[in-house]
């Protein structure tokens, strides 16, 4: 788990998907998304960030909703890099439950057996 953002950061994460989203869309295109992300995230540094950007191309390759784009903030604050206090049964979006299988699934991080 990364430092807990500022709200100065969560405002501009918060804008950041308004801002970057196509005019009329409800979603934000994957590659902007991605792109945001990268920029958002080396300001405030979650070290999943490239694995989360790595997976949604590989298995998502759809836009983002507003929903999943602001569950990633609260999952990068609140759950520790090795998923220890993840739980399955969180409300979170499936996107992130699915996240969380493909970096356990690819050995990239081992979860603690409960």
């Amino acid at each position: 788990m990364a430092s807990v953002p500022s709200e100065k950061f969560r405002e501009i994460y918060n804008f950041a998907f308004a801002w970057a989203k196509e005019k009329g869309q409800k979603s934000l295109a994957l590659e902007t998304a991605i792109g945001m992300w990268q920029l958002l995230f080396a300001e405030w540094h979650w070290s999943l960030v490239d694995h989360w950007c790595q997976f949604l191309q590989l298995k998502h390759n759809k836009a983002i909703s507003r929903d999943t784009w602001s569950q990633l903030l609260e999952f990068a604050k609140t759950i520790d890099l090795q998923l220890s206090n993840y739980d399955e049964e969180g409300a979170w979006p499936y996107l992130i439950d699915e996240f969380v299988e493909y970096l356990t699934e690819n050995g990239i991080v081992q979860r603690p057996r409960n």
